[in-house]
């Protein structure tokens, strides 16, 4: 750090490497929160058998529910049904 303040030019370098550092960050950030980093990933549903009742395995927390459930009773995850698939 002596040597920086020691050398002016050597720490005019190191504070535009800095801001350029941050610049490309914050590009970074902005592209991929606007430009497809909110994509929601499709989940895979899992439906296991328990005894003699399915129960539908919810992808987003693993709370297991009744097959005909159309939401996770722990988190609120909305399960896909035939009618959220033909909107």
């Amino acid at each position: 750090m002596i040597g920086l303040l020691s050398n002016p030019q050597e720490f005019g370098e190191t504070v535009s490497a800095i801001l350029s550092l941050f610049f490309w960050l914050v590009i970074c950030y902005v592209c991929f929160k606007f430009c497809g980093g909110n994509k929601q990933q499709q989940q895979q549903q899992v439906v296991v058998q328990t005894g003699d009742k399915k129960m539908r395995v919810c992808p987003k927390c693993g709370m297991q529910n009744d097959v005909t459930s159309k939401f996770c009773s722990d988190c609120g995850y909305e399960f896909e049904t035939q009618n959220n698939l033909e909107k």
